[in-house]
């Protein structure tokens, strides 16, 4: 995951000068256009790895699957990938794909993390670049 996140940061530098300076006025573009795209983003997906060795809660039965594609991003249980912040601010540890018998529609599986702090604090917040260090499944 961090791996991930670190190549979109540099993906946010342009020139050699002042890197940290370039990649909050980026972050904070983003954020002016956040809104906007995700109001037009398209929820339609595609899950991909089907398995059936996942963690299942009641309600839920296979198929299962390890990710799903959207069109603009994918979401993956995979340990560098498993981790999603949610539109209440509460970050996840993603499990599972399956289909709910309830809903009639495939959730997400997983654990929110009770502890949520900024990695960094110096030049600014880490969590204004929605960075953190998360403690306790």
């Amino acid at each position: 995951m961090l791996e991930n996140y670190s190549q979109s940061l540099l993906n946010l530098v342009r020139k050699h000068a002042n890197p940290l300076a370039q990649v909050i006025r980026r972050s904070k573009e983003l954020n002016v256009n956040k809104i906007n795209f995700i109001s037009n983003a398209s929820l339609e997906f595609q899950l991909d790895q089907q398995y059936s060795s996942g963690t299942l809660i009641a309600g839920c039965t296979a198929p299962e699957h390890k990710s799903a594609k959207f069109q603009n991003y994918k979401l993956s249980i995979s340990r560098n990938d498993s981790c999603c912040i949610l539109k209440d601010q509460s970050v996840i540890e993603m499990m599972n794909f399956a289909l709910s018998s309830e809903l009639n529609q495939y959730v997400v599986i997983g654990q929110r993390y009770q502890k949520k702090n900024d990695f960094f604090q110096s030049p600014c917040s880490s969590s204004l670049l929605n960075i953190y260090v998360v403690k306790n499944v």
